[in-house]
């Protein structure tokens, strides 16, 4: 509760701060957004997990339209989003359904159960200078500010940011996104899952035959993983990003 507080406040004073009207779009060239991201741990990760991760990515880059995604190695991804304003959802579904991932048949039934897998990841948003078929080989600011980012955020212990050209933008969601992180922490697989769901539209009683629980069990876990918040962050991302667009 506490913490629900503490994040209302925080997006209040932000609110406050800096006028939307006056983050202006003067770029000529076509505005994308770009993850990098790296999985943690990855050098102790077995074959079969490693196999495991390129198959969820590929799976759900292949959901996404308007998108172009990459594998590199099979611990790190790239992919390129020209929706914008979905790029945080984007990013919060394939984190989600990488969290819910377990291994050895096991029965996902313990409120407990810890994520095994996870990644780090960089969002920029910028121009898009130059695109080739691939994406490694395409740049421009949105490449350069996620590339960048992403070299850093282990020596700061950071798991997602973002960086635009607005300094005030990439104030406010260098805090936001380590509220996020916070709620991220205390998140199990079976709370994730929930996630997952819920960020492709499901609604609770039909998240509870897909995983096989009652309906009680799923907004039980909803709560737990702060969904309300994610919202309302989701919410105040979609409304910089269209402004920065």
């Amino acid at each position: 509760m506490d913490l629900y507080f503490c994040v209302i406040s925080y997006f209040a004073y932000f609110v406050c701060m800096y006028d939307l009207d006056n983050i202006q779009s003067t770029h000529k060239k076509l505005q994308i957004a770009v993850i990098t991201a790296d999985f943690i741990g990855s050098s102790g990760h077995d074959f079969q997990t490693r196999e495991a991760l390129i198959a969820v990515v590929k799976s759900e880059s292949k959901k996404l339209t308007g998108s172009s995604f990459e594998l590199y190695r099979g611990d790190s991804f790239q992919g390129v989003i020209y929706e914008v304003p979905l790029a945080l959802a984007i990013v919060l579904q394939i984190k989600t359904a990488v969290n819910r991932l377990r291994f050895e048949n096991e029965k996902l039934d313990a409120k407990s159960k810890k994520i095994q897998i996870d990644f780090r990841v960089a969002i920029g948003i910028g121009e898009q200078s130059f695109y080739f078929d691939r994406v490694g080989e395409s740049d421009g600011d949105a490449f350069q500010y996620s590339g960048r980012q992403l070299d850093i955020m282990k020596s700061q212990r950071r798991v997602i940011t973002l960086t635009t050209k607005n300094e005030e933008v990439n104030k406010e969601f260098n805090v936001s996104l380590q509220f996020l992180e916070e709620l991220m922490e205390r998140w199990s697989m079976a709370s994730a899952e929930v996630v997952y769901y819920l960020l492709q539209g499901y609604k609770e009683i039909s998240i509870a035959k897909e995983i096989g629980i009652s309906q009680a069990a799923v907004n039980f876990r909803k709560k737990a993983a702060g969904w309300d918040l994610i919202v309302l962050l989701l919410d105040r991302y979609k409304q910089i990003a269209q402004k920065l667009l």
